[in-house]
């Protein structure tokens, strides 16, 4: 359930900026055109309107479905790595990464942005 939450806020997101963009390109589009003294210009402008907001919903549904998957997977890789201890001049296993503290540049974007992990100091007493 929580994948297809993340699926669908993503998708919704990413359509929404994709329209944004288009909305803006067509406004730039006809002021262009009715600059213009033939009426080609016209008809390809509105022509390609209504098209592309099927392009931009499809574009943004694609671009969603991949982020999720690799957020998905981001958390889950986070979520098994919770509760390892060790030794403050080792690494720790996030993600088939070795990082050394939560949010390290080291690792790759996806084992970094958005990271929430938390490294608590434990006494090596304590372990024991």
């Amino acid at each position: 359930m929580e994948k297809m939450a993340v699926l669908v806020s993503l998708v919704l997101v990413c359509s929404a900026v994709l329209l944004v963009i288009r909305m803006v390109l067509f406004r730039l589009l006809l002021v262009w055109a009715r600059r213009t003294e033939t009426k080609i210009d016209d008809i390809v402008v509105s022509s390609i309107r209504f098209p592309s907001v099927f392009w931009a919903v499809a574009l943004g549904a694609s671009i969603g479905i991949d982020l999720s998957e690799d957020a998905v997977a981001a958390a889950r890789a986070h979520a098994a790595a919770n509760g390892q201890t060790v030794p403050i001049d080792q690494a720790f296993r996030v993600g088939g990464e070795n990082l050394m503290h939560p949010s390290d540049p080291a690792g790759s974007p996806e084992n970094v942005i958005n990271c929430h992990c938390v490294a608590i100091p434990v006494d090596s007493d304590e372990t024991t």
